[in-house]
């Protein structure tokens, strides 16, 4: 069965309410419907819970390093898309 890892780091996709309260990865992934199924095994990795302007090189690194640890287990990764478009559930 195909697995893929999302990663999350807290970012406009998690926010409600202003920057002090943020959505756990598990909320966000409720939130839009994203869920195991037959054919997929969905893991998180709810990795932070920081606004963009609060992440330093030393998350983006650990979270670099992350990444090639679960590529290098065999899963697919998702990116921290939230972060860099902006992008959220409607």
């Amino acid at each position: 069965m195909p697995r893929v890892r999302v990663i999350t780091l807290g970012g406009t996709i998690s926010a409600r309410g202003g920057d002090a309260t943020r959505m756990s990865g598990t909320e966000v992934l409720a939130g839009l419907g994203v869920t195991d199924t037959p054919d997929l095994h969905v893991e998180l990795h709810d990795f932070r819970r920081l606004p963009s302007s609060s992440l330093t090189l030393e998350d983006l690194a650990a979270l670099a390093h992350d990444v090639r640890e679960s590529v290098a287990a065999g899963y697919g990764v998702t990116a921290a898309f939230a972060h860099l478009t902006g992008a959220g559930p409607a």
